[in-house]
């Protein structure tokens, strides 16, 4: 894969991860301070796992590009998050602090809970605070990860 490939598709996963923002804030304005009814909860903690997908999708792609092995067992899920943290581990870029690493967490704890559970036994206490920071945490991770892109070399044309 050439690297123009992989910020192609690093750009499309974070556009599509956008958009996914914009439906949950939409879905926090429609809810307000009423209680939201079991479709606006299901549909919201979709979003929220999207998101959290569309994260891993990144890291996966970066790992896979670097040619970096991918972890295995149980907790695969904080192990690749762990990759990207302080000091990353060569090649790979740092992607989060401890701060942004501890708010991701949250995010892969629910998609797992949702993943594993049904919707309409989903809590609006525990979601509505995933949902009201996620514009925060991922447009976050956006940067670093843009950052990243932007210190990546030019492509010549001969290439």
């Amino acid at each position: 894969m050439q690297p123009e490939d992989i910020v192609d598709q690093l750009r499309i996963e974070m556009s599509l991860m956008a958009e996914t923002l914009n439906e949950i804030d939409a879905l926090v304005r429609d809810v307000g301070e009423h209680q939201p009814t079991p479709r606006e909860q299901a549909a919201t903690a979709h979003f929220l796992e999207d998101l959290y997908m569309g994260l891993e999708n990144i890291l996966l792609r970066l790992c896979k590009e670097l040619g970096v092995a991918l972890p295995s067992g149980n907790d695969w899920h904080s192990a690749l998050i762990a990759m990207f943290c302080t000091p990353a581990d060569q090649p790979l870029p740092q992607l989060f602090d401890d701060v942004s690493r501890s708010d991701v967490s949250r995010y892969r704890r629910f998609r797992h809970l949702s993943t594993h559970g049904y919707g309409v036994t989903l809590d609006w206490e525990r979601t509505a605070p995933l949902a009201c920071n996620a514009r925060r945490v991922f447009t976050g991770f956006f940067a670093c990860v843009q950052a990243y892109l932007d210190s990546l070399p030019p492509q010549s044309d001969d290439q």
